[in-house]
């Protein structure tokens, strides 16, 4: 899971308009038990993208 998280990191950094990369990094942080850094990602990915709902969705699902 480790691996996926760096790759998934970088492939944001390389194609940050990739809203696929953005899912990725955050479901693969979320599956590590790192919640706080899944939301940051999804709130990356709306800053980014302000009309994704998806994200919206995901993120106000993590945060309970």
């Amino acid at each position: 899971l480790k691996r996926a998280i760096f790759h998934f990191s970088e492939a944001v950094r390389i194609a940050p308009n990739e809203r696929a990369f953005y899912f990725a990094l955050a479901s693969a942080l979320h599956s590590d038990r790192q919640k706080a850094a899944a939301i940051s990602v999804l709130k990356e990915l709306l800053a980014r993208f302000p009309g994704e709902s998806a994200a919206a969705q995901l993120m106000k699902q993590w945060q309970g």
